[in-house]
């Protein structure tokens, strides 16, 4: 962070120029700051390590007038450069130009007029483009009134934008108090090449808590044909990504989707063109077929499936020039792209062109043992997983992947059927069942039913999202798993095993425990496992992480007609916990006997929300039809997992027996009930509460009708103080559960 002076002297104006190699037009630039007619100015020149003659220039000037400042550095960027201005300066206000721009005499009157006037901490004017001696004039604050209440969404939403109508995100054309870089720190990035301006601006006007516009045209931009911009820049992708992250985790849900993250969506299919674009520009490293190949790959990223799907729909907000670009890259004619800008670049023979990728962006990993996004716990995993490692490209090997299509799972990565699964007269279908149960040998129906994971992979990672399928002892999903998981490792991939929850007793089975030592990443979504994992001595890359679902975004979605969700009760139940029940129909006479204790004795309506389709549906169903007729009890339909988390989290209290309900429910601050049969309810329950006792009530201990009304009893009379400590803790638990991304990372890191 900058150290920045709070002394400054009132009215006066800190201009800061970076200049690099600008001998040609720095003159003009410098000519125009010291004729202003607002006098009460300092001019802070910042030579960032220039090689021709503009360290000369800078200095005739400093002697020609007292109010100019030089200061020269190691060449560091214009980040760096500004920043020297920034901690240099002594002005109330703080203004920025480039050396190869000039500004109107009266720019630094008329804004500081309006600062003053408005006490606003930021005033931003227009700017002309001026090409071969021709001025380009467009309003970009047309519509924007002086004390308009809604400026500050508008400047955000227009900078993100793509459209011919979008506000240019440039420090230039902007007024800034000293008062915001004091209590903010905002400074600009050192890391960031390309676009660290729009992020600079980004920052301020979010800080800001009053901002004006000036829409006289008072900055002028020159198209240099000799700037940076007009050639290959190394790392462009990854900084502008990097801006478009920091809009996603600060500005999303601060302003709302409709203002940010149309743009950033619109903003991230922009950059997909620019990136392809940047490709083709003189000094490019990369010859014709890799520049295709680079611009497939960024193409398979999730945030840019999800965005060329929007894209595509609201194309006409895209600038003309773009849109058969977007159209292109949406048909898969992304040669085509590649082609044009290679030819009007002059680039399409480059004899200059190297083996190494561009940018370090081409990490593959592949996500399996995932059912179906009918389950929504798994779907709530995927679109978590892609949420948190958005470098990644992801593959998903999925049993049922028309069902993952259906939810829309395709817009953010790849869907590919795991294999081909047993038909009813397979001769195979036999012979691998008998090696399976009888010999306990997965190897036959692996090779089928996985047949597509397992042959010549064309990823290095594969992330086992099945983590939970441990805690089924009396199934044979850790048989599957182990010869997975053992297959990828022959085939000299490496393997994760993501938050999982495992059975302390499997871990007795030395099978089981040679097959964990497989993993070369293993995330344990609650410490009951983690430390089973540890005592076990399956340490060498153990990590304690929350669930990834815990940072799942909810999408908004009615709720069931005349429910209110300040009186609503959230009940889910699964078959599942039926085999686990102590005596035949005992699980569901308790829930029976709970929903009729909640309509006869509190006002409160009941939401039967499933996690599962089909299965929860058809157990639920039994529990609606009694009380159909009642009004207050409502069976919601099936819905993706964003949208049944909006129904959750709008619950006052949940009653769930599916994990990831639960999760929904505890990241949505709702005091909930957990009916548990494994280590998963009560593990989770523990590190949130500090311990499962009445947090979580074991279907085992099931014995009387109304066991679920005495626990239900408790939860209504905690339900504040519940409340309280999930909007205590879960913001730094949800946070945690990005420590497992870190964890991905770093091991793709050492993989390269």
């Amino acid at each position: 962070m900058i150290q920045i002076s709070e002394e400054f002297q009132q009215g006066l104006v800190s201009v800061c120029v970076p200049v690099y190699n600008a001998e040609k037009t720095l003159q003009e630039c410098l000519e125009s700051l010291i004729g202003q007619t607002y006098h009460q100015m300092e001019i802070i020149l910042i030579d960032d390590g220039s090689t021709d003659g503009s360290p000369e220039i800078c200095r005739r000037y400093a002697k020609r007038d007292r109010r100019i400042r030089f200061i020269r550095q190691k060449n560091a960027g214009v980040g760096a450069a500004r920043n020297a201005g920034i901690k240099a300066s002594r002005g109330e206000f703080i203004a920025f130009a480039d050396a190869d721009d000039w500004v109107s005499k009266d720019i630094f009157r008329r804004l500081t007029q309006d600062a003053v006037s408005s006490r606003s901490q930021l005033v931003f004017c227009n700017f002309a483009m001026v090409k071969e001696n021709r001025q380009t004039r467009r309003d970009q604050f047309r519509g924007m009134k002086e004390q308009d209440p809604q400026i500050k969404m508008k400047l955000l939403s227009g900078i993100l934008s793509p459209s011919e109508r979008n506000i240019m995100g440039s420090s230039c054309t902007v007024l800034i108090s000293r008062e915001l870089f004091i209590k903010h720190g905002i400074q600009f990035s050192e890391t960031i090449k390309m676009s660290e301006d729009m992020l600079f601006v980004l920052q301020c006007v979010d800080a800001a808590e009053r901002i004006s516009v000036n829409r006289e045209f008072l900055y002028f931009y020159r198209d240099n044909p000799g700037s940076v911009t007009r050639n290959y820049i190394q790392n462009m992708w990854p900084d502008m990504m990097a801006v478009l992250e920091w809009s996603r985790k600060n500005l999303s849900a601060k302003y709302g989707r409709a203002c940010v993250d149309e743009g950033i969506r619109a903003s991230t299919a922009n950059a997909l063109i620019l990136a392809a674009t940047n490709t083709c520009k003189k000094g490019t490293p990369l010859g014709l077929f890799r520049r295709i190949r680079y611009c497939r790959e960024l193409k398979q990223l999730p945030i840019v499936r999800e965005a060329l799907h929007s894209a595509w729909k609201k194309r006409s907000s895209f600038r003309r020039n773009v849109r058969p670009q977007i159209l292109c890259v949406k048909l898969n004619a992304d040669w085509l792209l590649i082609l044009y800008h290679s030819i009007k670049h002059r680039t399409l023979l480059n004899r200059s062109a190297k083996k190494e990728s561009v940018d370090n962006f081409g990490k593959t990993a592949a996500l399996y043992f995932h059912a179906s996004s009918k389950n929504h716990g798994c779907e709530a995993i995927i679109r978590s997983t892609a949420q948190m490692l958005t470098d990644f490209s992801f593959i998903l090997f999925s049993d049922h992947p028309e069902d993952d299509r259906s939810y829309g799972i395709d817009r953010i990565l790849r869907v590919r059927a795991a294999g081909k699964p047993f038909c009813q007269y397979d001769p195979a279908r036999l012979p691998a069942g008998i090696l399976m149960k009888v010999l306990g040998n997965a190897g036959m129906k692996c090779a089928k039913v996985y047949g597509n994971l397992l042959r010549k992979p064309d990823f290095k990672i594969a992330i086992s999202v099945g983590g939970d399928n441990y805690c089924y002892p009396r199934y044979r999903y850790p048989l599957i798993l182990r010869t997975l998981n053992r297959r990828l490792n022959q085939k000299g991939v490496q393997t994760v095993l993501w938050g999982c929850s495992i059975e302390p007793k499997l871990l007795e089975d030395p099978d089981i425990l040679r097959d964990l030592n497989r993993y070369s990443l293993i995330t344990a979504r609650e410490s009951i496992t983690y430390r089973a994992l540890l005592n076990a001595k399956i340490c060498k890359n153990t990590k304690l992480c929350p669930d990834p679902a815990f940072l799942l975004q909810a999408r908004k979605h009615p709720l069931p007609p005349g429910f209110d969700e300040t009186h609503m009760i959230g009940i889910n139940v699964s078959p599942l916990i039926l085999e686990y029940e102590s005596s035949k129909g005992i699980t569901l006479r308790n829930y029976l006997s709970l929903i009729r204790f909640i309509l006869t004795s509190t006002d409160f309506q009941i939401a039967l929300i499933p996690h599962v389709v089909e299965a929860d549906l058809k157990v639920m169903g039994n529990l609606y039809e009694p009380f159909r007729d009642t009004g207050r009890v409502a069976l919601v339909q099936d819905h993706n997992c964003m949208e049944l988390k909006s129904c959750i989290a709008r619950s006052r209290m949940m009653l769930c027996a599916r994990t990831h309900a639960s999760i929904a429910a505890y990241s949505s601050c709702v005091p909930t009930l957990v009916v548990g049969y494994s280590v998963k309810s009560s593990g989770i329950a523990k590190d949130i509460f500090g311990t499962d006792e009445h947090y979580v009530v074991p279907v085992q201990s099931l014995r009387k009708s109304n066991d679920l009304v005495h626990a239900f009893k408790w939860l209504m009379s905690k339900e504040n103080s519940i409340r309280a400590r999930l909007q205590n803790v879960m913001p730094d638990y949800c946070a945690r559960a990005l420590d497992a991304a870190k964890e991905i990372e770093k091991l793709a890191g050492e993989r390269n």
